[in-house]
Order: C-alpha cells, then sequence, then structure tokens
C-alpha cells in the first residue's frame, strides 16, 4: 500500500472500506501477514491506516470472531509486531515483541 496517498481518500473511489487497496491486500489469499514495525514512540499507531491495517490483520486470524464480515475465503494471516532496538540513538537491530503463529501469541 506505499503507492496510495493516505492523506487525500478522495482518491480512492471505493465506498467501502473492505474495497480499499489497504484491506484488498491483506484479503487476497497471496498475503501471508503482517509485520507491524514500531519505532520508540510507536509511530505508526498514530496513524489511522497503520491502526485499520493492523486491526484488520488482528480479525483475519479468527474471521469467525471478527466484528465485521471478512468477505475472504481466508482463514489465517500471521501479524507480527516488532520495534529497532536502539543504543545511544543508534539502531542496533529489531526485536520482536510478540509474534504469532496459528493465532497464539508467544513472547
Amino acid at each position: 500500500t506505499f503507492a496510495n496517498n493516505q492523506h487525500n481518500l478522495a482518491e480512492l473511489e471505493a465506498a467501502d472500506i473492505l474495497q480499499s487497496p489497504f484491506a484488498r491486500v491483506l484479503l487476497s489469499m497471496s498475503c501471508v501477514g503482517t509485520v507491524l514495525l514500531c519505532d520508540p514512540a510507536v509511530t505508526p499507531l498514530g496513524r489511522c491506516w497503520c491502526v485499520f491495517e493492523a486491526f484488520l490483520s488482528h480479525a483475519l486470524q479468527e474471521p469467525s470472531a471478527a466484528p465485521i464480515k471478512l468477505r475472504s475465503n481466508k482463514h489465517w494471516h500471521l501479524i507480527d509486531i516488532a520495534a529497532c532496538v536502539t543504543v545511544g540513538g543508534d539502531t542496533k537491530g529489531v526485536a520482536f515483541l510478540a509474534d504469532a503463529f496459528g493465532g497464539n501469541w508467544h513472547e
């Protein structure tokens, strides 16, 4: 979804949010999962599309329990949450805060 203008929704023709490019890619069978990469300020969760994608990714893990009708034949989706590890202002790597396999969280 990098090619979408997230600040001008008028460019999106579909009125149904599940028809937006943000949702279509996650609902496609070729999308295996989602990685939510956070900085120390957790900046992605301040962006509505990132929150929507995280919500939809979580809903795809258990479609029957999702609060919205997903219109997808997909019955699985992986979601990982990771954060950059910084020491003295220098990024040293990435730490997985939580990862899900089969809908179960492992730390």
